[in-house]
């Protein structure tokens, strides 16, 4: 099964609500949405819940799923002023595009 690590961090603070919320509560909902609907995708935090860069494992249930997953995820994260600081490759998998413009790929595995 591939699967990708994400770091997050915080965009803009849609709101004073928005700006006192974690990093990581608003990655777990756009990671949420972007699933929703999707049979097979996985995830966990890897990091604290407060971490300012938080780390989350998406694992899924083959390419097809990854790469529609990847479509959805930065207009999700768009509308919780979260954007992909970085993107890991976990084992096996070849370098695919970031799902963002402004991502930086890891290319240590």
């Amino acid at each position: 099964m591939p699967g990708l690590i994400y770091t997050f961090e915080r965009k803009e603070a849609l709101d004073a609500a928005a700006a006192q919320r974690r990093i990581s509560t608003d990655a777990i909902i756009a990671i949420a949405m972007a699933a929703n609907g999707q049979r097979g995708i996985s995830f966990e935090e890897l990091t604290e819940a407060g971490n300012p860069a938080p780390m989350v494992a998406v694992v899924f249930l083959d390419n097809e799923s990854m790469h529609t997953f990847n479509g959805r995820i930065e207009g999700a994260l768009g509308q919780h002023g979260v954007r992909i600081r970085k993107v890991q490759l976990t084992e096996g998998l070849q370098m695919p595009k970031p799902p963002v413009v402004d991502a930086e790929p890891d290319l240590q595995i």
